[in-house]
């Protein structure tokens, strides 16, 4: 899966025409070193030496259309990003954690001088980092199977061609270069993703093929970001088939602060699963909804086909701030 990084308005243009603040958006972020390659590029940003460095700005949210709802912003006083390897030295490094609620705002220091020199503010970077309980993984420990099972590379059952189950997520930021920031609330989203203009929206609105022939016993079809949603409402209709529905979330657990390697079943740090409900059968061409406070980072969807069902199952997703 590549990294995609997309902007409002690139960060000297922005400046150059004098405009009170640009988004960036990256597709991707949050993946660790067993999804993206070069391992580790979707945990910082910027990720080489060659990536746009990003201007202290005066202050830094969290983007209403973010399926993450945190990041940790490092400042410099300086120069900032040298290299990959070195960041920022740990001379003038200061770290903050941004949230939906918790914006930052920023003042470049200002450093004084000998008698009779002006002081002077250095031009100041940032560098972003993805917080342990963004990261996530190519597999997921499923409930109740003993084996590892593929989380990003899960594809929907049934699909030609194929699809994937799995919803890339994307950081939203909103850079201040004017005024601080003021927290907006946080948008409404809708799953499966629609096509749109911030980058990672893709069109799938195709119902899921259910058929207990060819795809018999329980299947993902959904993996969905709700990193900090309140709640999320699921709606389903069978269509000329009888499927029950497994609602599930999926956390990642981890003891280590950069969580950034594949994990292995016993190694402690593993994204795991919970059921919160299991409907019963579904009535053919009845829609159902049901809402959930889910507590949790990404919503898993399955289905387990009735006895000789070969029908379609349209179904959608909304999450509320």
């Amino acid at each position: 899966m590549p990294i995609d990084i997309r902007y409002s308005n690139v960060p000297s243009d922005a400046l150059r025409l004098g405009l009170p603040y640009y988004d960036m958006f990256i597709t991707g972020w949050g993946a660790g070193a067993d999804v993206l390659t070069p391992a580790g590029t979707g945990l910082v940003y910027p990720f080489t030496s060659a990536d746009l460095r990003i201007p202290a700005p005066r202050g830094v949210m969290i983007h209403p259309e973010s399926d993450f709802n945190r990041v940790i912003v490092e400042t410099s006083s300086g120069v900032g990003v040298t290299s990959l390897s070195a960041h920022i030295t740990a001379l003038n490094r200061q770290s903050f954690t941004v949230s939906v609620d918790q914006p930052l705002i920023l003042a470049p220091p200002t450093i004084p001088m000998a008698a009779g020199t002006p002081p002077i503010t250095p031009a100041a970077t940032l560098v972003l980092r993805a917080r342990p309980d963004s990261i996530y993984h190519a597999q997921y420990a499923k409930s109740g199977a003993a084996a590892l099972t593929p989380f990003t590379g899960a594809t929907v059952p049934l699909t030609d061609p194929v699809r994937a189950a799995f919803s890339t997520p994307r950081l939203g930021l909103r850079f201040f270069l004017q005024t601080p920031p003021i927290p907006l609330l946080r948008a409404a989203q809708t799953f499966p993703r629609q096509a749109d203009n911030l980058g990672g929206g893709t069109a799938q609105w195709d119902p899921v093929a259910v058929n207990a022939t060819t795809a018999p016993g329980e299947q993902l079809f959904a993996i969905i970001p709700i990193h900090g949603r309140s709640c999320v409402t699921a709606m389903f209709r069978a269509i000329d088939c009888t499927p029950t529905i497994r609602v599930a979330v999926n956390d990642f657990t981890s003891g280590d602060t950069a969580p950034s390697a594949a994990p292995t079943a016993g190694s402690g740090q593993i994204q795991m699963e919970r059921t919160l409900a299991t409907t019963t059968a579904l009535v053919s061409n009845v829609p159902v909804q049901a809402s959930y406070s889910p507590m949790s980072d990404w919503l898993m969807l399955y289905y387990t086909p009735g006895d000789a069902n070969d029908g379609l199952l349209m179904w959608q997703v909304r999450t509320s701030p």
